[in-house]
This record gives C-alpha cells, structure tokens and sequence, in this order.
C-alpha cells in the first residue's frame, strides 16, 4: 500500500506526463508543415509565372495539394492555364503542358472531353467543383433545332381501292390519323448522368471567404462577380459510345451535348456522392404539362 504522500506524488508524475505527451503532439504538428507556392497577385490563364508574382508558403501538409510546387525556381517562366487568385497554390497540374496532358491522362477509354456553356443558374450557381458528378437536364424545341412547326403529320395505312369493274386500282390513303408532329414547346429531359468534371474556371467559382479575425459565420463577398460568371464553360467527360436515353434511342452522349449547347439549354445538377442506378424519366412535354394542370373534373 502506498502512502498518501505517494500516491500524491503518482498522480502528479501521470499529469506531469500527459501534459508532456500533448504539449509534444501539439508542437509535432507545427512542425509537420510544408512549402508550397501560391498566387502573390490575382493571375489570369496564359500568364507567364515570374518570381515577382509568386510567393513560397508554409501550409499544414495535409492542406498541400497534390503536384503543389515547393520552390518558385520549378515553376518560373511556365504558363499558368488556369486563373489564381492570392493564395491559392500552383501545381503541376495548372501549368504548361502538364495541365493538358492531365486532363487527358484522367480520362478513361470510350471518353473524351468536351467544354459546354454555363451561367449562374444553368451551372450550379459556380459550386460545382473538379471532381464532382453531374447530371444534365436538357431544354429543347422544334424551333431551337429550326424545324417547321406542323399541326399535324398523317399516318395512314396503305388500302387497295376497287374499281366499277372490279379491277384494283393503285393504293391510296385510308384511314389517316392526324398526330401532333413536334412538342407545342421546349420539352425538358433528364438525357444524361454520371458526368464527371473536369475542369472549372477558377472566374466561375463561387467562393466566400473570412476576414481575418472575423468568426466563422461571418464571410466577405464572393471572390466571383455575377458578370464573370455569366458565358463561361465548365470541361466535362461524356462517353463516345451511344447511350439509350429513351426507350428504343440511343445516341451519343457527346454529341448530344454539342447538339444541347449549340441549339438548346442545358442545366446541371449534382448527383449524389453515394447512389445507385438513375432513376428513368419520361420528360415532361409543355402541353401535357398544362393540360394536367388546367384539367378538371
């Protein structure tokens, strides 16, 4: 049995240690930093990096990005193609001809990838990040894709006509049923999931930061401005290969792309990071739509 005076003395020496133990941990991960090279002045894609627009910072490693340069002498003199803002790092990934051979050492056989049009509210509002999956709903009308409007197009059966005489004369048209030819209106469909991005213009980025010794809830304006976030283009891959987007259709998802792009609106969304298969849809046409919701009983 120990002593008062001794157990006294076992408690201070354990206190005394774990006092040690976490004053070291805590100075281990000061000094488990590492050197990175930022952005000193805002940089736009094609500046060529001088030393006089960079500087060297120490971050926390596990807040290094990947292929982030450690000295202003391995990037000097190389071309930014992305754009910077003060503070962010520069990597391997951002500059010269690296950047391009990444993007294309990234994508997997049967991808390739292609730039489309976003603004505020067709592109995630510029949250949408590398990385991310997302879906595309596209928007579209007979007149987008410059087709003349008909109010109805004939489908008939073919049906030998006789004659007085009993002799069969040359088929005509029986029976025509008129069908709507084209949508009255845009029509909307989900056409596409599973889109992976792969590059996002850093005048896109929606991006709010703190003020310095401000608190965590507090936050200055967004490093972007709507106007520079209206026409730009975000980089994403689509597969080559067709793809059924409707029953019995199938068309290339690339090339569906283009099409949306050039004639018709596409909006993004985000898929989720955890899901399974899609789920299907059927669109929704702009006469169904109003008919549902003007019909009464």
């Amino acid at each position: 049995m120990f002593r008062k005076g001794g157990r006294s003395l076992i408690v201070i020496l354990a206190i005394g240690i774990a006092i040690f133990v976490f004053v070291s941990m805590f100075f281990a991960s000061l000094a488990n930093t590492q050197s990175v090279v930022v952005a000193k002045v805002p940089l736009s894609a094609g500046t060529r990096l001088t030393a006089e627009l960079l500087e060297v910072k120490q971050v926390n490693a596990s807040d290094a990005e990947a292929g982030a340069f450690t000295t202003i002498d391995d990037v000097k003199g190389q071309l930014l193609v992305s754009a910077r803002m003060p503070g962010d790092q520069i990597t391997q990934q951002m500059v010269g001809d690296k950047a391009i051979s990444a993007v294309a050492a990234s994508l997997p056989a049967g991808q390739v990838a292609i730039a489309v049009k976003v603004t505020q509210d067709t592109g995630l509002a510029g949250i949408v990040r590398v990385g991310d999956k997302v879906g595309a709903v596209g928007i579209v009308s007979a007149q987008d894709l410059g087709i003349q409007q008909s109010a109805f197009n004939s489908t008939a059966a073919f049906m030998a006509t006789p004659t007085a005489n009993g002799v069969v004369a040359a088929p005509g048209l029986a029976h025509a049923t008129p069908t709507p030819s084209t949508p009255n209106g845009a029509t909307a469909r989900i056409v596409l999931h599973n889109l992976p991005v792969l590059v996002v213009p850093q005048s896109f980025r929606y991006e709010e930061t703190a003020p310095a010794g401000a608190s965590t809830d507090t936050f200055t304006t967004a490093r972007t401005t709507a106007s520079q976030q209206q026409n730009s283009v975000i980089v994403i891959a689509a597969p080559v290969a067709p793809t059924e987007i409707a029953p019995g259709y199938a068309v290339s998802p690339v090339e569906l792309l283009a099409l949306l792009n050039a004639k018709g609106t596409l909006h993004f969304f985000l898929e989720p990071t955890a899901q399974g298969a899609p789920q299907p849809t059927g669109g929704i046409d702009p006469q169904d739509l109003l008919d549902k919701f003007f019909t009464t009983k």
